[in-house]
């Protein structure tokens, strides 16, 4: 994009300034700067443009196929149809050269966490990985650490509750391999622990907060609301203090609708399915866990509201059924 444009387009697309003071910059130019892992700036004699760097490009990238394929009825798309799909789900043309490659082929070959090419019916095609007894096992394992108030159990009831609830026991090989980082394990078998990622804990916290308004909140009572009671003297937790990025790294569990000053932020009733989906293709929040993986061995036993001094006066949430959405009333928000 010309970095002139950014501003424009910007305001174009989000419907509101974007004011680089509130990230601590007097300068956009300041910003993209402070973000290099993100974007870098090109320079062509007067002319400046802003790219997104490799990596984040192939995230995007990871997210759009992944989208594209999970619409398909058959969870596949022929090499010789995806340039009209792309174009068809994202209004303009993919340009896989900005990718580094040469063919539709080897751009497949950089996301083998999302799909790969084979031959169907005699036509080079793209097909998804099949992951949904992953993402079954993910969605149990995060039901019922999102239904503990500091959101860890001790290994040995975790089990014991698994097993009682899903008549099976957990799978270990998912949980330890699959949903790294956003779960956490102590070692020390049946006697350690399983946490959620700080970051997840954070997430449940704002599931309190919006479960106690029956699933929505203006923008506006949201943002004291929010500031209040979760980010106040936080000590252990990560809390983005910028309101406009908290809810775009929640965006599994909350969305926005409306405008101008009628904006209302509402809990999706299916957000632990999202985040089981997101973490086991590794787009979407997980990025995020990356960044925030805590540096030491192991969690320590969360303790509970207590960690977030604020939260005291929010009422704990209460059992939820996530697969039937027992818990959801007027609010809510039901589409994907």
């Amino acid at each position: 994009m010309i970095f002139n444009k950014f501003i424009p387009n910007y305001h174009h697309h989000f419907g509101r300034q974007c004011r680089v003071a509130d990230y601590g910059f007097t300068k956009l130019l300041e910003l993209f700067e402070a973000i290099p892992d993100v974007v870098v700036i090109l320079e062509n004699g007067e002319e400046r443009k802003i790219c997104l760097t490799k990596v984040e490009l192939y995230k995007v990238l990871s997210e759009q196929i992944l989208a594209l394929l999970k619409t398909s009825p058959t969870r596949a798309i022929t090499i010789a149809d995806l340039g009209a799909v792309y174009w068809k789900g994202y209004g303009h043309q993919m340009h896989i050269e900005e990718f580094e490659v040469t063919s539709v082929e080897e751009l497949i070959e950089q996301i083998p966490h999302i799909a790969f090419v084979q031959k169907l019916n005699g036509k080079d095609t793209i097909v998804l990985l099949d992951k949904e007894k992953d993402e079954l096992a993910a969605r149990r394992c995060l039901e019922l650490l999102m239904n503990k108030s500091n959101g860890c159990l001790k290994i040995a009831r975790f089990t014991e509750m698994h097993i009682a609830y899903y008549s099976e026991a957990p799978d270990w090989n998912v949980i330890k391999h699959s949903l790294s980082p956003a779960i956490m394990m102590t070692e020390g078998g049946s006697h350690g622990t399983i946490c959620l990622h700080p970051l997840l804990s954070l997430a449940r916290r704002l599931m309190a907060l919006l479960m106690h308004s029956q699933g929505k909140l203006t923008l506006a009572s949201y943002e004291s609301e929010y500031r209040r009671a979760l980010c106040n003297n936080i000590t252990s937790q990560p809390c983005h203090q910028n309101l406009s990025v908290t809810i775009q790294i929640m965006d599994f569990m909350v969305s926005i609708r409306g405008k101008g000053g009628r904006q209302t932020i509402l809990l999706r009733q299916d957000h632990v399915s999202r985040l089981a989906h997101q973490l086991i293709y590794k787009v979407g929040i997980y990025t995020e866990l990356i960044k925030h993986s805590p540096q030491n061995e192991g969690p320590e036993p969360d303790p509970g509201y207590g960690a977030f001094g604020g939260c005291r006066h929010l009422p704990r949430p209460p059992l939820i059924n996530y697969a039937t959405g027992a818990q959801a009333t007027v609010g809510y928000d039901n589409r994907m």
